[in-house]
């Protein structure tokens, strides 16, 4: 407040084009290392989001700015993550003032194209994991030069989103490397919990605008660690097993110990390290 006069804000002025005018004037498409680095500066900022309890839930192109005019004409633009009008937020303490979005179960908030299966089914139990599908939508966007999910109507494009897996992204994006393609895969699960962190996706971008563009995604013959449970397919049942027979332990069973056996080569330290413990954790 000044001493005199009418109170003020000073704020930023964001004058860039918006990512997805900037997209269009691309062509639709941007090579990998452009996507990558995008997608790093959006997780960069909502990995900051999430530490507070935020979740943005409407995470598009037209909610990127992209300051241009900074940055030299054919490079990367800096990025700015704008709009959180729906954000969710920390509850406010009881009795003081909030302007929280209060919503409903059966609320559906975001944008279609970009909405999370569990924003689909309008439930208020929404989680930065929310946000990490999203991004993944906007990579494979990106990367491939169209959505991963296409409909003609808002509902179809909904049933898609619950219902139906993307279309390979190798099948539009020849150049991507094999570890972008499994780590967008893994952003897009319809399952929530088995979604990478947001800390997790800016890490890993960061490590694949660095490495060769052949390097292989899978650990091959040694055994996945946590840091690779976003390239850990296939073995649901078996994990989920594992979590049943433990679940009662840890609740006071009679056990202290759960006892995984199987032959030589059968990915049992694989199971444990990149599919039970991050679960558990």
């Amino acid at each position: 407040w000044p001493e005199d006069g009418d109170p003020y804000i000073v704020m930023e002025y964001l004058g860039g084009p918006s990512l997805r005018a900037w997209l269009d004037q691309q062509g639709g498409r941007v090579e990998p290392d452009f996507a990558l680095s995008i997608a790093w500066q959006i997780a960069d900022a909502l990995v900051e989001a999430h530490k507070k309890e935020i979740t943005h839930r409407d995470l598009k192109p037209a909610n990127i700015l992209t300051m241009v005019g900074d940055v030299i004409p054919g490079s990367i633009p800096l990025i700015k993550v704008v709009d959180f009008g729906i954000a969710k937020v920390p509850s406010a303490p009881t009795g003081s003032n909030t302007t929280d979005l209060q919503t409903e179960e059966s609320t559906l908030i975001g944008t279609h194209p970009y909405i999370s299966p569990e924003q689909c089914r309008g439930s208020s139990q929404i989680t930065s994991k929310s946000d990490v599908y999203s991004l993944g939508v906007m990579l494979y966007e990106m990367t491939a030069g169209r959505l991963p999910f296409k409909a003609d109507s808002d509902v179809e494009t909904i049933l898609m989103h619950l219902q139906e897996e993307p279309p390979p992204l190798r099948g539009f994006a020849a150049q991507a490397q094999d570890e972008l393609i499994v780590l967008v895969r893994a952003m897009l699960d319809k399952a929530p919990d088995r979604r990478p962190a947001m800390e997790h996706c800016r890490d890993r971008f960061a490590e694949l605008q660095s490495a060769p563009s052949n390097t292989c995604p899978f650990p091959g013959l040694r055994p996945f660690t946590e840091t690779e449970t976003d390239r850990f397919f296939g073995r649901s049942a078996d994990i989920e097993d594992a979590l049943d027979r433990i679940d009662p332990e840890r609740a006071g069973g009679q056990h202290r110990w759960v006892h995984i056996h199987g032959p030589s080569g059968t990915g049992k330290s694989s199971l444990v390290h990149a599919g039970v413990l991050p679960r558990l954790k």
